[in-house]
């Protein structure tokens, strides 16, 4: 029995075994962090379509500080609530939304859930620009589709 073999071969196995922790740390810290969102692409025409219509009026009246053009994307029941939060965050704020790669994960005729990638830019400087996926809830109120409720995505 040769115990220099034996002992070698340990080396090298925890060497490569430290080699292999190594290299998977490496590559989880250069991998891209870009969020990874559910759903389907948005197809023209559709029903969810109309739905990111709303999305859309959300984001631009939260880009000018409209409070009563962002307040009227939502369903009435959320506009007194939704009016009192935004007011506030549009006099202490100033942001810019964008809005890309809208995915619907579930459609139908009076409800739509949609995801989509929000870049925020902090126009003053102060803070980095931050990417987040963001899931909008519509319902069907009057005709229209209205937000019931925006989350993180998961």
């Amino acid at each position: 029995m040769d115990i220099s073999k034996d002992v070698s071969e340990v080396i090298l196995n925890k060497k490569s075994f430290i080699l292999m922790i190594l290299l998977m740390i490496f590559l989880s810290a250069c991998s891209s962090n870009e969020p990874t969102q559910k759903g389907e692409p948005l197809k023209e025409g559709g029903i969810a379509e109309e739905a990111f219509q709303t999305v859309k009026a959300n984001n631009d009246a939260a880009n000018d500080k409209d409070v009563e053009a962002f307040v009227d994307t939502y369903v009435e029941d959320m506009q007194d609530t939704a009016r009192k939060q935004v007011d506030k965050a549009f006099q202490e704020t100033d942001f810019q939304h964008e809005l890309s790669s809208p995915k619907v994960i579930e459609e139908s005729e009076e409800q739509v859930v949609l995801s989509v990638i929000q870049t925020t830019t902090d126009l003053t400087g102060e803070n980095e620009e931050i990417e987040d996926i963001v899931e909008h809830e519509l319902v069907k109120e009057n005709d229209e589709f209205k937000i019931i409720l925006s989350r993180p995505g998961e």
